[in-house]
């Protein structure tokens, strides 16, 4: 469940790239930036959270 969260994340700040930039609003390419974060975010806490787990 986590893994298509992340997938549908990544898949919204690309379409808010795509719009913003083609659109010229500069909310959506914000909101786009955002959305990538929270995705970085999700990705290196998953790895983190199995390196403790092994340790």
């Amino acid at each position: 469940m986590r893994w298509i969260l992340l997938c549908l994340m990544i898949v919204a700040a690309i379409g808010c790239y795509l719009i913003g930039s083609a659109t010229g609003m500069v909310v959506l390419i914000i909101l786009g930036v955002c959305i990538e974060l929270a995705f970085w975010i999700g990705i290196l806490n998953t790895k983190r959270k199995k390196t403790e787990n092994n340790v």
